[in-house]
Order: C-alpha cells, then sequence, then structure tokens
C-alpha cells in the first residue's frame, strides 16, 4: 500500500476539505491534539507542524506534546 492508498492519507483528507492547502504546505498524516481534536497534520511554512481542519490552522503543542499522531506511510519511511 503506497502512502497515497493508506488510510490517513484520506482521513486528512477527510479533515481538510475538498480545498487546496495553503502554498508550501504538505500533509503528513493526521493529530489528535491533546484536547482530542482531529485534524490533518501539516508541515507549513519553515517546518511548522500545525492542525488543518475545514481549511483553518491551529497551533500544535511544541513537538506535538501529547498528541497522538498517524503519518501517511512515505512520511514513516523517510523518518527511519
Amino acid at each position: 500500500m503506497s502512502g497515497a492508498d493508506s488510510p490517513s492519507a484520506y482521513l486528512w483528507k477527510t479533515y481538510w476539505g475538498s480545498g487546496p492547502l495553503p502554498a508550501g504546505a504538505e500533509a503528513l498524516g493526521v493529530v489528535t491534539d491533546p484536547r482530542g481534536q482531529h485534524g490533518a497534520l501539516l508541515k507549513v511554512g519553515f517546518g511548522t507542524l500545525v492542525r488543518g481542519n475545514a481549511g483553518a490552522l491551529a497551533a500544535l503543542p511544541a513537538g506535538l506534546y501529547g498528541c497522538s499522531v498517524a503519518l501517511l506511510r512515505d512520511e514513516k519511511e523517510r523518518l527511519k
């Protein structure tokens, strides 16, 4: 299964919506923050990780402290 076919590949799109990602943004998977809010895990700007929902961006704790993350398969391979 390629990253494009993995469950988190489809889930991030469900959380983000049908609109385009911000310029320079990259979808990495899905995230649940410490408050239990789910969304697309996006890398924006100079590598800042944010949660995206319905076209809106929300900050995540530094180092993703307390977050649950499901990365796209391609991202898992890149982090090895």
